[in-house]
């Protein structure tokens, strides 16, 4: 049984007369005390200080036709794999700010519980060498067996993108590094066997 709560943070916030944003929210909370709850609740309410001052001064002063009637704000958790020792999790926020700005962004953590304490690479990987090795070797060869054109040349991996699911390593980069934009997130899903003795934690 989870032993998460799915908290939700939703406001309608004027902007202009006739224009409106919808900021939806949502972040977790675990039902015992811990500083993952604590971190999150705090950046949640962060995040709704910053857009309401958005909405108040930098919008407001834009010029007439940039903005449309409705705007958006979401950002939303999922839940990666969830242990008893540990949770792996990502936030997706998307930005609908007419003409000033459009975007998409993840980012992810993976959390060592009950202590609340975040983990690093070195914690989760004998030799993050190695790992980054075998994830680029699994990468080139699903994209060699996509069609030309599909994926972009010159890629990078960055070394935190990833998280964690009962089926193995997903690793993502953000929207138009290497596939173009109106695909969203590009997601690679690298199965446990193939990072076989390259874990510090058990299956």
């Amino acid at each position: 049984m989870s032993c998460i709560i799915c908290r939700e943070i939703r406001r309608q916030i004027p902007v202009t007369e006739g224009c409106v944003l919808d900021f939806n929210l949502t972040y977790p909370e675990l039902c015992h005390p811990s500083a993952v709850t604590v971190r999150y609740r705090l950046e949640a309410e962060g995040l709704l200080q910053r857009v309401i001052r958005l909405c108040r001064t930098t919008l407001p002063a834009l010029p007439k036709g940039v903005l449309g009637e409705r705007l958006r704000f979401e950002y939303s958790y999922t839940i990666g794999w969830e242990r008893e020792d540990m949770l792996s999790l990502y936030f997706d926020c998307y930005e609908d700010l007419g003409l000033f700005h459009t975007g998409l962004g993840r980012r992810s953590e993976v959390w060592r519980l009950p202590e609340g304490r975040l983990m690093g690479n070195r914690e989760l990987f004998r030799s993050s060498a190695e790992v980054r090795r075998r994830v680029n070797a699994h990468i080139e060869a699903e994209m060699s067996a996509a069609p030309t054109g599909h994926w972009f040349g010159g890629w990078q991996h960055k070394p935190r993108w990833f998280f964690l699911t009962e089926r193995g390593l997903c690793v993502y980069f953000r929207p138009g590094d290497i596939a173009a934009g109106a695909a969203g997130i590009p997601v690679f899903l690298i199965p446990w066997s193939a990072l076989e003795g390259c874990l510090n934690f058990p299956l």
